[in-house]
């Protein structure tokens, strides 16, 4: 279809660009009261032969109940020091976080693939930056891709949180650093897939890149941060996104900005 005719809608029955999915099923379950909610949505198409499962936190920032923290093993000591670079798999992240950092983890979501040597390509924590700007230099001495997006936590005077999910600039980063109101931020693999409301990809490809696992994140209008995993390669008999559908999923779930 022309895409100026395509609506990307999410209404509980149908899913996606001009309701390509329906909606097989939706479980709510409650994480933080009034401020967090994990959802479970099975999809497949009019075929039945495109079946995905996705996983979603939504997550209201501003709530005093929540802490949006990035994960990175070891995130307490000085990052400086290369004896304590150090990545691990996500449970065991959430172990440490709860075990040395006191946390309670409730969700948590792989978001930088790229830890070629251990050290995060963009990490600040706590106001202070312990990555390298997305400019890491390979052990061969080349230079290793930079981060493509970021997401990016912000307190400001009174103390009130928010998030935002932006293509990596560095000079943004400095600036946000310089001005003291940069909480956390962590590099997200690849690009944007949904910017200002609207969708990078315009053209409604379905297995345009090979369907696989995939993992996004975004910001509502109204501030929300939406986690969204779906899988992939028969895991859980889910197919798997395309390049296209990432985007699609986030708008439909109603993301103004959103990153793979």
């Amino acid at each position: 279809p022309n895409w100026e005719e395509n609506t990307v809608v999410f209404d509980g029955t149908s899913f996606g660009t001009n309701g390509y999915y329906n909606v097989i099923s939706k479980k709510d379950y409650v994480l933080v009261p009034g401020a967090a909610v994990e959802s479970e949505i099975v999809l497949n198409n009019a075929a039945g032969n495109r079946r995905q499962v996705l996983h979603i936190i939504e997550v209201d920032p501003s709530n005093p109940d929540v802490s949006i923290v990035p994960g990175y093993c070891q995130i307490d000591k000085d990052l400086e020091n290369e004896a304590n670079w150090s990545h691990k798999e996500l449970t065991e992240m959430a172990k440490y976080y709860e075990q040395t950092l006191g946390y309670n983890i409730v969700g948590g979501m792989n978001t930088d693939l790229y830890y070629t040597t251990y050290s995060p390509r963009v990490l600040v924590y706590n106001g202070k930056s312990i990555g390298n700007f997305g400019e890491n230099v390979a052990t061969d001495g080349g230079v290793l891709n930079p981060t493509s997006s970021i997401l990016y936590v912000f307190q400001d005077a009174e103390g009130n949180i928010s998030c935002d999910v932006k293509a990596f600039n560095k000079a943004d980063l400095e600036a946000y650093l310089a001005e003291g109101t940069l909480l956390h931020a962590v590099g997200v693999s690849f690009g944007m897939v949904v910017k200002d409301g609207q969708l990078v990809k315009t053209t409604e490809l379905r297995e345009s890149s090979g369907d696989a696992a995939r993992s996004m994140v975004g910001v509502k209008e109204d501030g929300t941060l939406v986690i969204c995993m779906n899988d992939g390669r028969g895991a859980n008999n889910s197919v798997g996104f395309s390049d296209y559908e990432e985007g699609e999923a986030m708008l439909a779930l109603g993301c103004k900005w959103a990153a793979n």
